[in-house]
C-alpha cells in the first residue's frame, strides 16, 4: 500500500482494514464481518480492473461501513477500477456514477445520483 493506497502487500492492506492480527486464526473462527474484509482484500489485491461486491458493508460496524463508502471505494474508483456494487444500503449511492434499482430482477430505475441535499 504505497501512500495509503489499497494495493501492494497483503499485510499492509490487512493492517489498514484492521485484520492483520488475524492471520494465524483459522477462517472458521472469523466473524462474518472479518471474512468479508478478507474477501475484500483478496479482490482488491488481485488487481483486476473490475470488482464486483455483493453486500460489501453488510455485517460491518457503522464506523467501518462509513470507511468503505467515504475512503476505500472512492480510492479504488480514483485508481481507475470499475466497481459493481450490489446493496440494499443506499448510503453509498451519492458516490456512484450510476445506480440501477431492481425489483424482482427487472430494472425499475436507472439513475445518475447528484450531491446529497441537506435538509437544514
Amino acid at each position: 500500500m504505497v501512500g495509503g493506497q489499497l494495493d501492494g502487500s497483503l499485510p499492509d492492506a490487512a493492517g489498514r482494514l484492521g485484520i492483520d492480527r488475524l492471520f494465524d486464526v483459522p477462517v472458521r473462527y472469523l466473524s462474518t464481518g472479518q471474512r468479508k474484509r478478507l474477501a475484500f482484500i483478496a479482490a482488491v489485491l488481485e488487481g483486476r480492473p473490475v470488482c464486483l461486491f455483493d453486500e460489501l458493508a453488510a455485517d460491518q460496524d457503522p464506523g467501518f461501513r462509513r470507511r468503505y463508502y467515504e475512503e476505500l471505494l472512492p480510492e479504488l474508483k480514483a485508481a481507475g477500477r470499475t466497481l459493481l456494487i450490489v446493496s440494499h444500503d443506499d448510503a453509498w449511492f451519492n458516490t456512484a456514477d450510476r445506480v440501477l434499482r431492481l425489483d424482482a430482477g427487472h430494472i425499475v430505475a436507472d439513475e445518475v445520483p447528484g450531491p446529497v441535499e441537506s435538509s437544514s
